[in-house]
């Protein structure tokens, strides 16, 4: 048996604490790593947190100190990468997780060296295509704590792990945590942290420093420890190996550790111990690679370590922030960017890499898991709209600039619009902007002569001269391209959508409100005569958790909104067909102890559910002003289907979930998951069809059956106090520190916005991914007057098809040279498909996710064809001759 015992310190960049107060106890923490391993030959080695960002709010202090950084690195001694943060992986999209290492990655080895092992020692459960995004960045391992179920037993610490596509990596299981063997032989300095309140009421802390470790250091009392440990790792071990990992959660080096392991040699001389890197661990368990067995699928298991899914709906203002973020990044900055550069325009890629950075910032896991205090959450929304703003006012830029090029389908008229289609398909839709205009009555005209009804409103949050609201009901709008309409003195007449009293009707559906049963929904598909009874009711419960979990209380009440009369509106809105639901929901004012209060307060709600014009697509947004505490609001959505699964989209990739929990629990940390993440979508159906629910920034889902039918709760909301709490049913002992969070009583105006699809057969027969993306991703517009006539007045400038081929990224590549292109095969099966680049590039290459090529492809006029295996993710990087 070999201990492999490695030094470490988990960073939360921001958790109970402030980023800012958090570095400057990474100021002292790693000015002593400096210290130790330019003076201690001894030591080994020190991994600092598989996350660079701590480097660079390291030497915004000490900048002279990157030098010395660099040869340490060179040399073995500090382990730094690859990631850029620490992330979630289920609340933020596949192409962050992409970014973050190619960010992490790209700057690891800018000081030499990067590690190359995919540590996520904290990040709260595993995505099923973890696998080959890390295996497209060179990294064939993950070393990781959290998500193993009851497989676990079986699997042991050492497994092969598949992603759909079969990439397969080495998985390294931490059993007893990261921390296993963190202040070993310093029990007195456990625990570690001393709190203060300042004057201005500001409470703080402190880390309690190890610089007395050699005088309170109990070397019996880390013999016995470490003999337990190795008794209880051995049991799960596949390899003579074990990995005993020395520090945690903001731990400062361990310099006792060189003596203690000169003292375990001493007495445990049948057992050899090595000071040493996660790295050469791996390098000595590969040799027994062939006995792993293999593990397929997502990992969100919790029988040996919290999981921790409350975190998906607490503060849900940073998850739908997050969405408008990410959306503005992946969608319309960087594919216009891209464009921008074949039109050899300046499109200023440090913007974007900023931009991408600071967004990073929040994908730090305890940051978008919304589990720290309110100082740090206010923070991040702050950090959100910095980059909201910043790629708004890119795209704006650059679309300006690329309409310049275009031609106008009229040369003398009023004005011209610019939309533009990320994604990759034909498609129509409203597109709305501002433009500049008088009072009066407009029409929209293409290149090929055809009229489409416009609509100019004042927007009563701008009052600036003539600029107006304009609403542009289109189709045909090229695949990742562009058409131009000119705005004309005219009419047109508007498509017809119905309002009756209580129901709005298009050719697709009729919706019907019931104002007596707190305006739950009557939906009849008018295709395929099928019928839905009482969707869209919310559902409020008590919720005596934490940020990190939801736990019911003792005294709970269910409060049902269809108890409840509402008053229903109707009415007739820029080409929708709008009922408008008003509904005073009265709930308990908060908990009392265990149970629900007595006093209530009213919570008032106001729905929109809308019909457009040839959408399939039902359209909701509800408006709720939260006034009460400790608990969890849900809209249920029946689906009037019979299955065992559900569907939804993780990265890249669709998951097929059970409605039922996946194990008894037994001996778990915590219950067994019923609650469920997606992206942006879940999907109820089978062979005969079924009902989609696509939302905007709402990760959390549940299906529970019903009279032997299936009914989707998506959550809305998490109210509680509590940062952590240890008392709680639905878990053993707390998550971290308890401290009390007013702010997550989300306490303000929330809007939700959500839409449902009901569909022909399965989800991939249904198109669902598709209506999907169009639903989360709407139409680009930009109004302009100057143009030089030098592009066509629609084009599609890259094409990638069937749709079954989904396109992820459109970017310049890192090094600014080329462009990057990543789709991914959303089904089962091999597709043979068509790429095609409206501007014939130089030369094509086979790449991967971290932009390395890998050969070149033959092209023909700038088309290609190519084959994608199932579930594969593809990426093409297109040169151009300058």
């Amino acid at each position: 048996m070999k201990c492999i015992i490695v030094s470490h310190t988990h960073w939360d960049r921001e958790w109970y604490l402030t980023s800012e107060e958090f570095r400057l106890w990474f100021l002292d923490s790693f000015n002593k790593v400096l210290k130790v391993l330019e003076e201690n030959p001894k030591f080994h080695s020190f991994l600092l947190d598989g996350q660079i960002v701590l480097l660079e709010d390291f030497l915004n202090y000490y900048p002279e100190k990157r030098n010395k950084i660099e040869e340490l690195v060179k040399k073995g001694k500090l382990a730094i990468g690859p990631w850029y943060t620490q992330p979630d992986e289920f609340l933020v999209s596949a192409e962050s997780l992409v970014r973050n290492l190619l960010k992490g990655m790209k700057t690891a080895e800018s000081y030499g060296k990067c590690m190359m092992v995919g540590y996520l020692p904290d990040t709260f459960g595993h995505t099923a295509q973890l696998p080959q995004i890390l295996l497209q960045f060179d990294l064939d391992n993950i070393v990781f704590k959290r998500g193993v179920g009851d497989e676990g037993e079986d699997l042991g610490s050492e497994f092969i792990w598949e992603a759909p596509d079969g990439s397969r990596i080495i998985a390294v299981h931490l059993v007893a945590g990261y921390h296993n063997i963190a202040k070993l032989g310093l029990p007195i300095l456990a625990p570690g942290i001393e709190i203060w309140n300042s004057p201005v009421e500001w409470i703080t802390a402190l880390y309690k420093k190890y610089d007395e470790e050699e005088k309170v250091l109990d070397l019996d009392w880390a013999l016995e420890y470490v003999k337990e440990l190795i008794d209880y790792l051995s049991k799960y071990a596949r390899t003579p190996y074990l990995l005993l990992m020395n520090g945690s959660d903001h731990t400062p080096i361990q310099t006792s550790i060189v003596t203690i392991i000169d003292y375990l040699k001493e007495k445990l001389p049948e057992v050899e111990f090595k000071h040493g890197s996660l790295e050469e661990y791996l390098k000595l368990i590969r040799e027994y690679v062939e006995n792993f067995k293999i593990y397929k699928g997502e990992l969100r298991g919790a029988r040996y370590s919290h999981l921790l899914v409350g975190v998906y709906s607490n503060r849900v203002y940073l998850k739908q922030l997050n969405y408008k973020a990410q959306l503005m990044l992946e969608k319309y900055a960087e594919p216009l960017a891209s464009i921008a550069k074949m039109l050899k325009l300046d499109s200023n890629l440090k913007i974007l890499d900023y931009a991408w950075k600071l967004l990073l910032k929040n994908h730090f896991h305890d940051s978008i898991y919304g589990s720290g205090t309110d100082p740090v959450h206010r923070e991040n929304e702050v950090r959100f709209e910095k980059v909201i703003g910043i790629a708004s006012n890119y795209v704006f830029k650059l679309s300006k600039e690329i309409a310049y090029f275009t031609t106008p389908p009229v040369k003398d008229c009023e004005a011209h619009l610019f939309v533009f289609n990320p994604l990759n398909w034909e498609r129509g839709g409203l597109v709305s902007t501002y433009i500049e205009l008088p009072d009066g009555e407009y029409l929209a005209v293409d290149d090929e002569g055809r009229s489409y009804p416009v609509k100019i409103l004042k927007d009563p949050r701008l009052d600036i001269g003539e600029i107006k609201r304009i609403f542009l009901l289109c189709d045909r709008i090229p695949p990742i391209g562009y058409r131009v309409f000119s705005i004309k003195k005219g009419k047109v007449e508007v498509e017809s959508v119905k309002v009756e009293d209580n129901a709005i009707e298009n050719e697709y559906y009729r919706v019907e409100a019931d104002a007596e049963k707190g305006g739950v929904l009557k939906i009849i598909d008018k295709e395929r005569g099928i019928i839905l009874e009482n969707v869209n009711v919310f559902l409020d419960e008590g919720d005596a958790g934490d940020e990190y979990n939801y736990s019911p209380p003792r005294g709970d009440l269910l409060v049902s909104s269809d108890k409840y009369k509402a008053e229903v509106k109707v009415f007739l809105d820029t080409y929708r067909a709008v009922l408008n639901i008003k509904l005073d929901f009265v709930l308990p004012a908060r908990l009392v102890g265990e149970w629900r209060s007595v006093d209530s307060v009213s919570n008032p709600i106001e729905v929109e559910v809308w019909l457009e014009p040839r959408s399939r697509l039902i359209k909701f947004r509800v408006i709720v002003e939260n006034n009460s505490e400790d608990h969890r609001l849900r809209v249920k959505i029946p689906t009037g289907r019979k299955t065992e699964y559900a569907y939804a989209d993780t990265h890249f990739y669709v998951i097929k979930r059970p409605h039922q929990p996946i194990s008894s629990g037994e001996g778990w940390m915590e219950e067994p998951p019923r609650t469920h993440p997606m992206i942006s979508w879940v999907d109820v159906s089978d062979e005969n069809g079924g009902v989609a629910l696509f939302t905007k920034g709402l990760h959390e889902y549940e299906t529970v059956i019903e009279n032997g039918q299936v009914s989707i709760l998506l959550t809305l909301l998490r109210a509680v106090g509590w940062l952590s709490k240890s008392d709680l049913k639905t878990r053993k002992g707390g998550a971290g520190p308890d401290i009390a969070v007013s702010d997550a009583q989300c306490k303000r105006r929330l809007t939700f916005e959500y839409a449902l699809y009901l569909h022909d057969g399965d989800w991939e027969r249904g198109e669902v991914y598709k209506y999907a993306q169009e639903y989360t991703t709407p139409l680009l517009g930009t109004a302009f007057r100057q143009y030089t006539a030098k592009m066509p007045s629609n084009l599609s400038f890259f094409l990638v098809e069937p749709t079954e081929l989904l396109i992820s990224a459109l970017k310049p590549t890192e090094d600014g040279k080329g462009i990057a292109i990543r789709f991914y095969n959303v089904t089962g099966k091999t597709v043979k498909g068509t790429v095609k680049y409206a501007f014939n590039p130089k030369k094509v290459y086979w790449s991967k996710m971290n932009e390395k090529k890998i050969e070149e492809i033959e092209i023909s006029n700038g088309k290609m064809e190519i084959e994608v295996g199932a579930h594969k993710v593809v990426t093409l990087i297109a040169e151009y001759d300058e």
